[in-house]
């Protein structure tokens, strides 16, 4: 019978990986120790924002887990989405309808300065982000690079499933897919439960072959 194995974000940090609590904290000092304007600009972006809002939001914009902080600003932009898109296709069906669109009151929403505030929020919420995906991204260029031993503790732990079993992580880096992947047992193209369309593009757009690694057996199913 297929097992599933369920590993939480403390799995990673004997690899290194910074538990939930300590994530924003983590990416703080790295955005401002880089000496990557963009990304420290990035960081710059939602810190500013952050500080901008009302006290009652600091319970959840200052709050540990930065599932909880990202909340608000995810809140944030689908209300924006939403509300865009509906009053836009009001809009137009008054067109439709009428002939007019009622511009000035499209206006009066567009510059209005709750929408205003919702914009800024988006902002800082897509910088906040930028952040993330670039500290992941070079964390994983360093696990390339790292001894594999870093991750033997792991090993032992994933040795013991067998095809079709299933390990669903809550953590947010790939220690649990490289690992797998370097034992020959996992692949990112079919490794999440559906195939994945990938290609590598080369330096004039051109695709080119997947590496061999990417046609390995995938006998286990990362969530």
């Amino acid at each position: 019978m297929p097992r599933a194995l369920l590993l939480g974000a403390g799995a990673s940090r004997p690899a290194s990986y910074p538990l939930a609590a300590d994530l924003l904290p983590t990416l703080k000092r790295t955005a401002e120790e880089s000496r990557s304007v963009q990304l420290r600009s990035a960081w710059d972006a939602w810190d500013s924002f952050r500080k901008t809002l009302p006290a009652w939001a600091s319970l959840i914009i200052d709050n540990a887990n930065p599932e909880v902080v990202l909340s608000l600003p995810d809140l944030f932009d689908l209300a924006i989405g939403e509300e865009d898109e509906k009053r836009t296709a009001e809009a137009v069906q008054r067109f439709r309808e009428t002939g007019n669109t009622n511009v000035a009151a499209l206006e009066a929403y567009f510059e209005s300065e709750g929408r205003d505030f919702l914009v800024k929020a988006r902002v800082a919420r897509a910088r906040l982000l930028d952040v993330l995906d670039s500290y992941f991204h070079f964390r994983h260029i360093d696990d390339q690079e790292a001894p594999k031993e870093k991750r033997s503790y792991l090993r032992g732990l994933l040795g013991s499933l067998g095809t079709g079993d299933t390990v669903i992580t809550l953590n947010w880096d790939t220690t649990i897919e490289r690992t797998l992947a370097e034992e020959g047992r996992w692949n990112p193209r079919l490794g999440y439960g559906f195939e994945k369309r990938l290609e590598v593009v080369g330096p004039l757009g051109r695709s080119t072959r997947l590496p061999e690694e990417f046609f390995a057996q995938t006998d286990i199913v990362i969530l």
